[in-house]
């Protein structure tokens, strides 16, 4: 619920504005995102994944994890380590 709370923070023009940049793009996106995608998650001990590996981090066995944003999912594999579904 942290997180929740922290988002909750957000600016709601910042929020909006992302929101619409954010379907933009995946109302058309690059060809080669996927591939894109998943070479950008290969090493995520790089400055880049700092947030992405918190997350993880968090997780624990039995705990139910939505995981929803851009890319092909490259987290689940980390969170099914981990006991989490």
């Amino acid at each position: 619920m942290k997180w929740i709370k922290q988002s909750s923070c957000i600016n709601s023009v910042e929020l909006q504005t992302l929101e619409q940049s954010l379907a933009g793009f995946y109302r058309n996106p690059p060809k080669n995102y996927q591939e894109s995608a998943k070479d950008a998650n290969v090493d995520w001990s790089l400055p880049d994944h700092v947030f992405h590996k918190r997350i993880v981090d968090r997780a624990y066995s039995g705990a139910k994890v939505l995981d929803v944003g851009c890319g092909p999912a490259m987290a689940c594999p980390q969170f099914l380590d981990k006991g989490a579904f």
